[in-house]
C-alpha cells in the first residue's frame, strides 16, 4: 500500500469514538493486526509514521494498559523495528512486564536490518541468558545476517550444539555470512548441504563475485542452471557481475556466456528490469561486445537457449 494511502487510512483511527467507541481487547487486536498488514512498511515515510504514532497515542488513550498486552507490543515494537524507529521499540521492549520469543526476534531482527550488529549480537546474547525464551531458526538467521566472522562462527558452534545446523534457514544464512569473509568456508558448507534452495545457490554465487571469483560463480550458475533450479533477479545482477573487471573469464567466452545469461534474461522478462538490463550492459561492454550491434541480431538468438 502507498504510504499516502497508509497514512489516509490510518488518520480516521484517532477520531473512531465520535461514532464508537474501542471496547474490548479484541477490538485493539484487530486494529493492530490491520495497521501491521497494510503498513507500506519498506517505503514507510515520515508522514506517515507520524500517524501511526497519533494511532499509538489513540490505542492508549483508550487502553492504557495495553502496552502489557504481549500480542499488541509484539506488533508495536514490529513495526517500530521494520521502520528503523529503534528507539521506540527498545523502550517498548525494555518496558515490556513479560517477553516471548517474538518480542526478542522482532528487535534483533530489526537491529540486524539496520546493520546495528553489535547491538543484534548484544540482545541475542541477552536473550541466551534469560534462558525463558529460547532462540529458533528465524532469530538465528536474523543475527547471522549481520555478524562478521568471529560472532559467526560462534554462532555455528551454538548451531551445532543446539542440533539446530541441519536447518534450510540456517545453513543459507551461515552461507551468506562466510562469504562475506571466507568464501572457502562457505563453498565447503555449500557442498556438504544435502538440499539446496534457490537462496543456497544465489548465496555462492554472490559470494564467489564478493571475493572476485568470476569463474567460480558463473560454474556454480551453469550447474544451477543444468539441475532446473529457477534463478531470480538477484541470481543475475550477482552472474552479470561476476563478469564485470575480471581478468579470469577470457573475453570471447565471456561475452558468449555473457549473450547466453542476456538471452535466459529475456525469456524470463527479467531483463525488463532496470536493474538487471543495466548490469547486463555494463557486462557485455567491460567484455568488450558493442551494444549497439548486439540488439540488432540478439532476438535471433533467444530461441536458440
Amino acid at each position: 500500500m502507498d504510504p499516502t494511502i497508509f497514512s489516509t487510512r490510518c488518520s480516521s483511527y484517532p477520531h473512531a469514538d465520535k461514532s464508537r467507541k474501542l471496547s474490548n481487547s479484541s477490538t485493539i487486536h484487530h486494529l493492530c493486526f490491520t495497521l501491521y498488514k497494510h503498513m507500506p512498511l519498506s517505503s514507510m515515510n515520515a508522514p506517515a509514521m507520524g500517524i501511526f504514532n497519533k494511532v499509538f497515542i489513540c490505542i492508549l488513550a483508550h487502553f492504557p494498559n495495553s502496552t502489557s498486552d504481549l500480542f499488541v507490543t509484539n506488533h508495536l515494537i514490529t513495526v517500530y523495528s521494520k521502520c528503523g524507529y529503534l528507539q521506540y521499540a527498545q523502550q517498548l521492549f525494555d518496558e515490556m512486564p513479560e517477553r516471548n520469543i517474538v518480542s526478542w526476534t522482532a528487535l534483533v531482527s530489526g537491529y540486524a536490518q539496520c546493520g546495528r550488529s553489535a547491538e543484534s549480537f548484544r540482545l541475542f546474547l541477552e536473550m541466551l541468558a534469560d534462558r525463558r525464551s529460547r532462540p529458533n531458526e528465524f532469530e538465528f538467521t536474523s543475527v547471522l545476517s549481520s555478524c562478521d566472522d568471529l560472532r559467526g562462527k560462534q554462532l555455528h558452534a551454538l548451531l551445532l550444539k543446539m542440533g539446530l545446523d541441519a536447518s534450510v534457514y540456517i545453513s543459507n544464512a551461515l552461507i551468506t555470512m562466510y562469504s562475506k569473509n571466507k568464501v572457502e568456508e562457505a563453498w565447503t558448507l555449500f557442498r556438504s548441504l544435502g538440499y539446496w534452495t534457490q537462496v543456497s545457490w544465489n548465496s555462492m554465487i554472490a559470494g564467489f563475485q564478493l571475493a572476485k571469483l568470476g569463474m567460480h560463480a558463473i560454474g556454480v550458475f551453469v550447474r544451477m542452471h543444468h539441475e532446473g533450479i529457477g534463478f531470480n533477479r538477484a541470481t543475475l545482477l550477482s552472474v552479470f557481475s561476476s563478469l564485470c573487471g575480471r581478468k579470469d573469464i577470457e573475453m570471447d567466452l565471456g561475452l558468449k556466456f555473457c549473450f547466453q545469461v542476456y538471452c535466459l534474461s529475456v525469456k524470463t522478462g527479467f531483463i525488463s528490469e532496470v536493474e538487471v538490463a543495466t548490469a547486463f550492459m555494463k557486462a557485455y561492454s567491460e567484455l568488450g561486445g558493442d551494444i549497439s550491434e548486439f540488439f540488432i541480431s540478439s532476438w535471433r538468438q533467444v530461441v536458440k537457449i
